[in-house]
């Protein structure tokens, strides 16, 4: 009897708590822009996510929102938001993923895409494309009224799009990590085809690496060893395993 009671107490520990009275968000990325949107800019990361129960589930989410204050870009990081099942599912494959942006232009988009992809990747304000050949012209050089949103580059060769990868101004290097970017470069080819797959209505999860997933998304060998507070990563999913 102590034997059964036992296996019922460690089954009854296993489901979530309150899971017949779980609080469910429906949609917590368009509650989110409704929070930030009075902000000029942000981007939104589904930054985390997690399931919890064996006999009934509760599946969960947590965001990441990047943002400038005082003139610099910040992360912070949501609480987490009790989904359903199907969203769960939706999103299955989008871990640190951008899921939303406003940009500079104060236009609002629920694009799926690699993180910084609208705001950061491609704007001359936080780096410019090399090639590893041009030298970066200071701003203390460039000639009066030069609009600092064009290209701030000397190319010493033409180059190839293939071979242009983005390189933060060295201000602006600790965005990356805000991001939490993959390692290695981003190529102007990968930033062009996302943009395409965008327009085609489709979500681009980067370029297949060496290991034979993709680069981006809850699959991706960044995904799977980027542990730093992340519970999917060490375990408290499946599908990212």
């Amino acid at each position: 009897m102590l034997f059964l009671l036992g296996i019922v107490l460690m089954i009854i520990n296993m489901l979530p708590m309150g899971c017949n009275s779980v609080e469910i968000t429906k949609d917590p990325v368009q509650e989110l822009i409704g929070q930030e949107s009075m902000e000029p800019m942000f981007t939104i990361l589904l930054f985390d996510m997690n399931q919890e129960g064996v006999f009934s589930k509760v599946y969960k989410h947590r965001y990441r929102i990047i943002k400038e204050k005082e003139g610099k870009v910040v992360a912070v990081d949501t609480k987490w938001y009790n989904v359903s099942s199907s969203y769960f599912q939706q999103n299955q494959n989008n871990l640190g993923m951008e899921m939303a942006a406003k940009d500079t232009a104060g236009k609002i988009a629920r694009t799926v895409g690699p993180p910084g992809y609208t705001n950061y990747i491609g704007i001359a304000k936080y780096g410019y494309w090399g090639d590893g050949l041009s030298t970066k012209i200071p701003p203390n050089k460039m000639a009066p009224g030069t609009d600092l949103s064009e290209k701030t580059t000397v190319p010493k060769s033409e180059g190839k799009l293939a071979t242009h990868f983005w390189v933060f101004h060295s201000e602006h290097v600790y965005i990356r990590d805000l991001l939490q970017l993959p390692a290695g470069k981003i190529y102007k080819k990968e930033h062009s085809e996302a943009r395409n797959q965008y327009g085609r209505g489709f979500i681009y999860y980067g370029i297949i690496t060496s290991g034979g997933r993709r680069r981006y998304g809850t699959y991706s060998d960044h995904s799977r060893s980027n542990t730093y507070n992340k519970t999917w990563s060490r375990g408290g999913g499946g599908y990212g395993k």
